[in-house]
């Protein structure tokens, strides 16, 4: 089963919190995940109190940065770790092999750093150069690929692949 999981940074202190994404038309909300998320409404359709849904949420929830806020595009685990990827990551794609699809073609021991985006409605890896791989690729080939970080903490990486 996909696991359904967004990140975004905290208004306030731009650490990075993790859970169910929320928007109420004028903020972003994450909402902490947990076992026991308990959310509630009412609709109130008294002027005096302001008419429309008011929502309870019992869990810890943050508005964050709207830019940041990105959806979990994959995980993974193996007998040592979980491995998570989100929107706006940066990945290093390597392979020893020749790559080819409809946007490039590699030659032997290539490298890529881009970002991963969403492309026509599937997931995958963009450079700036407008190379693409779509994610179903990677995962479905021996590409190696390595999160270098993401386009909000590490701007400097995106430097390099300009």
């Amino acid at each position: 089963m996909r696991e359904i999981l967004y990140r975004g940074q905290k208004q306030s202190t731009k650490e990075w919190v993790y859970g169910y994404l929320v928007t109420d038309g004028n903020a972003i909300i994450i909402i902490e995940k947990s076992k026991n998320v308990r959310i509630s409404h009412t609709y109130c359709g008294d002027e005096s109190a302001g008419s429309g849904y008011h929502w309870t949420i019992d869990t810890p929830a943050f508005r964050v940065i709207e830019e940041t806020a990105g959806e979990l595009v994959w995980s993974w685990n193996n007998q040592y770790n979980q491995y998570k990827l989100f929107e706006d990551d940066i990945v290093v794609l390597e392979d020893e092999e020749p790559y080819s699809n409809y946007h490039f073609s590699t030659d032997y021991d290539w490298s890529l750093t881009g970002v991963v985006k969403m492309i026509d409605g599937s997931w995958g890896v963009v450079t700036n150069d407008g190379c693409t791989i779509l994610l179903h690729e990677i995962i479905n080939s021996d590409i190696c690929w390595t999160v270098i970080g993401n386009v909000h903490d590490n701007h400097e990486l995106l430097e390099d692949i300009k």
